[in-house]
Order: C-alpha cells, then sequence, then structure tokens
C-alpha cells in the first residue's frame, strides 16, 4: 500500500503543470502529502508511522526537479509569448496604417463622386521632370533579386539648390538603394513643402514603400499624388501603382475605383502600363 501510494504521489507530480504557477503546484505538493501521511495513518492504525522524512525527503526531491522543469518551461513560454506579442503589434500597426489608408480613399472617392473635387484640388502646373524616360517604367520596377546594401554614409540633403537636392534623393533610386532612397525623400519632402517636385518625390517614395512591404504608406504617398497634383504626369501611373497595392490590402472595391479612373486619364499612357491595369483589374474582379 505504501508503495502504491508514493507512485501516485510520484505520478501525479509528473503531470505538466505549464497551466499552474510554482505557488500553485507547490500548494498542490503539500496538500498530497497531507493527504498520503493521513492515509498512512489510516493503514499503519495502532503501530508505529515510517519515519516521516523517508517519504518527504523524496519528495522534496522530487519536488526541486518538477519545479525545476516547471521554470525552464515557464521561462519558454514567456520569451514565445514575448515574440508572439510583438508580432501581433506590429500586424495591428500595420493594419491600422492600412485602414486609415482606405478611409482616406474612401473620403477622396466619395469626394470626387460629389463633383466638388475640382475645387479644392491643386492645379499647379507640373514642369520639372529630372529623370530620364527610361525611369516611368523601369526603376523601381521589381525588387532586387540581391538588395544593395546601403551606403555607409549618413544620408543627409545637400545644402545646395533644390535641383541639386532632388538629383541627389533620385541618384538611390538609380542604385536601388531603398533604404537611403526612403529617407532622402522623406528629407525632402519635409524640406520643400510646396516646391513642382513634391509629386515626383511623393510617387517614388510610395514606390519604395511598396516595394519594401509597407502597403499603408505607400497608399498615403500614391493618394496624396493623386488628389494634390490632378495634373501631374506621373499619376496615370500613381493611379495603377494604389491599385495595386489596394489589391493587397484586401480592398478589391476601391482598387476597381482607381483602376476606373486610370481608365478615364490614361489614354495616352504606355500600352505596358495600359496591360498592367488590366491584369490588375482582372485579379481584382472588376467589372
Amino acid at each position: 500500500m505504501r508503495i502504491y501510494l508514493v507512485s501516485l504521489l510520484v505520478f501525479l507530480m509528473a503531470i505538466p503543470a505549464s497551466a499552474q504557477s510554482a505557488k500553485e503546484l507547490d500548494r498542490k505538493i503539500i496538500a498530497i502529502e497531507k493527504q498520503l501521511r493521513a492515509v498512512q495513518r489510516r493503514v499503519f492504525q495502532g503501530g508505529q508511522l515510517p519515519p516521516e522524512e523517508n517519504v518527504p525527503q523524496q519528495a522534496t526531491t522530487a519536488d526541486r526537479g518538477v519545479l525545476a522543469q516547471m521554470s525552464v518551461k515557464v521561462d519558454s513560454l514567456e520569451a514565445q509569448l514575448r515574440a508572439l506579442t510583438g508580432q501581433i503589434e506590429e500586424l495591428q500597426y500595420r493594419q491600422r496604417e492600412q485602414q486609415n489608408a482606405l478611409d482616406m480613399l474612401r473620403r477622396e472617392m466619395s469626394f470626387r463622386a460629389g463633383g466638388s473635387a475640382a475645387g479644392t484640388a491643386q492645379t499647379t502646373p507640373q514642369t520639372y521632370s529630372p529623370e530620364p524616360p527610361a525611369a516611368s517604367g523601369e526603376f523601381l520596377a521589381e525588387p532586387a533579386a540581391e538588395p544593395v546594401a546601403p551606403a555607409a554614409s549618413v544620408v543627409s540633403l545637400p545644402n545646395g539648390s533644390v535641383d541639386e537636392q532632388y538629383t541627389y534623393a533620385f541618384s538611390f533610386v538609380r542604385k536601388e538603394q531603398l533604404d537611403n532612397a526612403r529617407i532622402a525623400f522623406e528629407q525632402f519632402i519635409e524640406k520643400n513643402k510646396g516646391d513642382s517636385r513634391i509629386g515626383n518625390a511623393r510617387y517614388w517614395l510610395g514606390r519604395v514603400h511598396m516595394l519594401q512591404g509597407r502597403p499603408g504608406l505607400a497608399a498615403n504617398e500614391f493618394l496624396s499624388l493623386v488628389t494634390d497634383f490632378p495634373d501631374h504626369e506621373r499619376r496615370p501611373a500613381a493611379l495603377v501603382d494604389l491599385g495595386e497595392v489596394l489589391i493587397s490590402m484586401d480592398a478589391p472595391s476601391e482598387a476597381c475605383n482607381t483602376l476606373a479612373e486610370f481608365g478615364r486619364v490614361g489614354s495616352g499612357e504606355s500600352s505596358r502600363l495600359k496591360d498592367r491595369a488590366k491584369r490588375l483589374e482582372k485579379q481584382a474582379g472588376c467589372s
């Protein structure tokens, strides 16, 4: 009988304790020890109980082993929980970005449908285009097979003219140094608000965000170009890019509205851009 009770104690102590704290396990061990002594008193009625130190010593050793194992498991679970919490927070942040971009787009589409957008849209003519003709479709067309390492120097706009600052930022686009391009164009937009080159800067900044997997930020940049610069030469390309981003954000209805706007204004665009728009319309299930 005593052997059976000791075996029962060891078995109970070996039950996984991942859902219990150390204190809870300790209380359970104490309770089991009390129950064991009570059973022993019944078994050895009229006789002398076995020395108390024998069984408790075995239990104490087992207790420490179980607690040590439990401590390792708890530490591992806590590390996994912290990692999962960080991932969840990052996903929630991206979801908020995407939702904000969708809300902005819905408001803009609703505003345009009401016929009042023309009165508030910026009409400053866009005449500056320092990029060569190939830039419209060849730079940052696809992610580089091997990401180019960013330059070792700190990215900082030169103190020269606005033209020199833009050329500096665009040089990173040519070299496909996406991180440096993002920093440089963000600095350019912040430093040169109101300049005619802001539209181009937003377009390339949107492309960088798009290729680096930040659809919410990319949508914000493309939407700013589309709404604030209605006559900009890159507006049709930005509409197609915005449509692709919205599809990736699981917003096919908004993507179809955006691509329909491209169909209205993009008749003079390249066949390559038109074909891409058609593929995206098919992907989004546009009617």
